[in-house]
């Protein structure tokens, strides 16, 4: 319904929003293998190593699948 108020198909939105749900499937796995070599350190320490493991394979991954560029959208919020 929001898709046919907008006059757009379901493909542009499945092609928008390809890179952050490949961004958010790396970053979980990386976190995950992160999660499993923390766990002798002290918690705070753990997860602010997991959180940036994480938000940095989101990041890098994002640079790949979009070659560096930023989003029309936020280029123009800028």
């Amino acid at each position: 319904m929001a898709l046919q108020a907008l006059g757009q198909s379901a493909r542009w939105m499945a092609v928008r929003l390809v890179a952050p749900m490949l961004g958010t499937a790396v970053m979980a796995v990386v976190a995950l293998f992160v999660a499993r070599q923390v766990t002798q350190m002290p918690p705070i320490l753990a997860l602010s190593i997991i959180a940036g493991s994480g938000a940095a394979a989101y990041l890098m991954t994002l640079a790949v699948v979009l070659g560096g560029r930023m989003p029309a959208a936020l280029r123009q919020a800028a």
